[in-house]
């Protein structure tokens, strides 16, 4: 069992029983402390797990990712906490690991030569290669000894995995798993967006800041979390240039005479533009970016962020002027300088006050549009659809009515929706009989209110077909209960501390 795991390292399901572990994490405690080494990822049970060997999973997760789903992105990658899952795996795998050390269990070197030998990437013409070995674990960031010692404790897990490999699962079972996977459900849905009713807020008072505060648990924690979040926006911003420019594209393999004709280009608009032309005309008719049909517009930069001509250029003029020809890389530019954004510099402390009012606001916004979305989901029913009970209620907002389209129960990310696992777990709740939610689901941009159209049935045909998959799935899943029972012992004992710097996706 602990050779076929781990010829099968790379295998869906292999991936999702090693990933089931992580529930285990639930309830353990872990803290997320920032102590004054940072060289760690997390620390578990007094042994450490580096950052540099956090990197080496993470790296790999977030590209085969990509590779699946090439949209996939780092703001995806976000808010679906993929950081956390990598490291929850990891931790995971220590606590196992720990506990098949105390249960007698262990690998021998023999075991891990084994294993090594058998790794693909570390093979030269079918056969491995010491030097191909060393330049994996290079580019990695891990040394032979880091890396040893990490598989060491991969390959006790997978042992204490294949210890339980016991279990089997019932025909009758295998029957019920095959019609909740292979089930589909069309949702129709309606947005309520949270900043609808920020425009009604109306004026925060002190006592509402007060009221606010006694509802939730951590004001500090959440007031941290807001600043963090718009620090680089609104409270931390270097001063900026906000500016448009005529752009000419020329650059080293221009044959001469187009050069030539770029340069007489770039000049004559430099020179309308000195007789008074309006800027915004000259652009249209000389500028070759592809922002010319919104004036040549750079948006509002800093320094820094812009090509180094413009950005010279721009943070040379003042208010309306306009300046000379210069040159970068990509051609000739005239800019003319809009306005100025002075810097910001404000503290913590400085805006916390500000912070409260904001998040008092927000929460009741939020709540207003939590309330329009039960309103919409009372007026909805087996013979009425999202669509006639927005007549009915006759929203102020213009909200739209969508479909999430044909998805199994396991879906966790909608395009239109981001990432809400919540949705699937309702969505199945639901009936021809009673096909509305009792309750609004939330998701990152606002409550959102659903109905049942469409639940399709699985094609009882392909049931032999997918029974060997689903008896392993289950198997994994019984696993997953054994492994509940020593939920308990583990969090007794389990001291996790992480560090929180490698949970930041802008690191």
């Amino acid at each position: 069992m602990l050779g076929t795991l781990r010829r099968n390292k790379n295998n869906p399901l292999v991936l999702f029983m090693l990933g089931v572990v992580a529930l285990l994490m639930v309830g353990f405690g872990i803290s997320v402390q920032g102590l004054e080494d940072t060289a760690y990822a997390a620390r578990v049970n007094g042994e450490t797990i580096s950052e540099s060997e956090f990197m080496a999973r993470y790296g790999p997760e977030y590209e085969r990712r990509q590779q699946v789903e090439p949209s996939y992105d780092r703001k995806r990658a976000e808010a679906e906490g993929l950081r956390r899952q990598v490291l929850d795996r990891m931790i995971t795998e220590k606590l196992l690991a720990q506990r098949a050390r105390r249960m007698g269990l262990a690998v021998d070197d023999e075991a891990l030569r084994e294993a090594i030998l058998d790794m693909p990437d570390f093979r030269v013409n079918g056969r491995f290669d010491r030097e191909q070995y060393q330049r994996v674990l290079r580019a990695n960031g891990q040394s032979e000894l880091m890396f040893e010692q990490n598989l060491r404790e991969r390959l006790l897990a997978e042992k204490l995995y294949a210890a339980l490999q016991g279990l089997g699962v019932s025909d009758r079972e295998l029957r019920e798993a095959f019609r909740r996977q292979e089930t589909q459900v069309n949702l129709e849905w309606v947005r309520v967006p949270k900043s609808a009713f920020a425009p009604n807020v109306g004026t925060v008072t002190a006592a509402d800041v007060k009221a606010w505060k006694s509802e939730v648990e951590d004001v500090d924690g959440l007031v941290t979390g807001f600043y963090k979040k718009n620090k680089e926006t609104r409270y931390d911003v270097p001063k900026k240039a906000c500016a448009r420019h005529v752009l000419v594209r020329v650059d080293d393999s221009v044959p001469d005479d187009i050069a030539a004709e770029k340069e007489e280009k770039i000049a004559e608009a430099g020179k309308k533009i000195a007789a008074g032309e309006p800027f915004e005309t000259v652009v249209e008719e000389y500028s070759e970016d592809a922002n010319k049909d919104g004036g040549g517009s750079l948006g509002c930069f800093a320094y820094e962020d812009a090509l180094p001509a413009v950005a010279d250029a721009a943070f040379s003029l003042k208010p309306g002027q306009v300046s000379p020809i210069v040159q970068s890389g990509f051609g000739y530019h005239i800019v003319k300088l809009d306005r100025f954004e002075e810097e910001v510099r404000r503290s913590l402390d400085e805006v916390r006050a500000e912070i409260e009012r904001e998040l008092t606001a927000e929460a009741r916004a939020k709540r207003q549009a939590r309330e329009l979305a039960v309103q919409i989901l009372q007026a909805a029913g087996p013979e009425v659809d999202l669509s006639a009970a927005l007549e009915e209620v006759k929203p102020e907002q213009e909200l739209e009515v969508k479909q999430t389209g044909e998805f199994p129960v396991d879906r966790k990310y909608f395009s239109d929706l981001g990432f809400v696992p919540e949705l699937s777990k309702v969505a199945f709740g639901l009936t021809e009989d009673e096909p509305t939610a009792d309750a609004p689901v939330e998701t990152p941009k606002g409550w959102v209110a659903v109905r049942l159209l469409d639940r399709i049935a699985p094609d009882e045909d392909s049931f032999a077909s997918k029974k060997d998959t689903l008896e392993n799935i289950q198997v994994t899943t019984k696993l997953n209960d054994v492994f509940a029972g020593w939920q308990k012992a583990l969090q007794e004992s389990a001291n996790v501390k992480v560090n929180p710097r490698v949970l930041r996706y802008g690191s």
